[in-house]
């Protein structure tokens, strides 16, 4: 497996937030981005949402910072033909925003070749 998160409990959770994503992913049209804030910190909340895709049977196929400050995690998961990514950014009153991506591993690759 790839990198893991600190393990943590689970807060309560707000929808409608407006977190950060990949650029690059977010400027394809066609996704559709599950989003929520949460009342948590940043390490808490990922690594629930670690925890939860291996209890669901997800590998872990790559998870870590994605800036040099800690303020956005993210990590892509996968079991079968369903890829999931998800991204973490922590906001300055101690809530994170949630971004989460389902997609099948076929339109993953096809992604990921751009």
């Amino acid at each position: 497996m790839g990198a893991t998160a600190p393990e943590a409990d689970e807060g309560p959770a707000e929808k409608g937030a407006d977190p950060v994503t990949g650029a690059a992913l977010e400027a394809v049209g066609d996704l559709d981005w599950e989003r929520e804030r949460v009342a948590q910190g940043l390490v808490a909340v990922a690594s629930d949402r670690v925890k939860g895709l291996q209890d669901r049977g997800f590998s872990l196929v790559h998870g870590g910072y994605l800036d040099l400050f800690g303020n956005a995690w993210g990590c892509v998961a996968q079991k079968g033909s369903q890829v999931i990514v998800c991204v973490v950014s922590e906001g300055t009153d101690g809530t994170s925003a949630v971004s989460r991506l389902s997609l099948d591993a076929d339109r993953w690759e096809e992604l990921c070749e751009r």
